[in-house]
């Protein structure tokens, strides 16, 4: 009876080091569905529907006149693309495109927010 009891016991002992074993190597998947707005920035999602590559996107505060440099570098937006910028603060901010043909495409004192994406789908109706 002692080796059964020995048995029974060694089995126990290595379920329960198996179960934490499994444990302590899971992360949880699960999400709470809210995403602290202190842990991230406010983006804003440029939509390409000029027909047109954009060449050159600009994003400055709306109190400053300076547009800075462009966040496109040597890439280009093609049509149907999209392109993301974020910004370092919640705020208004100046939005200026620059397609191929040299035409512009500027939207003004735009809010940006940090709870929601913001959205710009540029067309031929937006041209300056």
């Amino acid at each position: 009876m002692k080796k059964n009891n020995k048995l029974i016991t060694f089995v126990w002992i290595i379920a329960f080091a198996v179960i934490l074993l499994s444990i302590s190597g899971c992360k949880s998947t699960a999400t709470t569905g809210h995403i602290s707005p202190s842990l991230t920035k406010p983006t804003i999602t440029i939509y390409n529907e000029t027909g047109y590559f954009i060449y050159f996107i600009y994003v400055s505060s709306a109190s400053t006149e300076n547009w800075g440099s462009d966040l496109l570098g040597t890439n280009v937006l093609a049509p149907g693309q999209a392109f993301v910028v974020t910004v370092p603060v919640p705020g208004r901010y100046d939005i200026r495109l620059v397609d191929s043909d040299g035409d512009s495409y500027t939207f003004w004192n735009q809010n940006v927010a940090r709870v929601a994406p913001y959205e710009i789908k540029v067309d031929l109706g937006y041209l300056d």
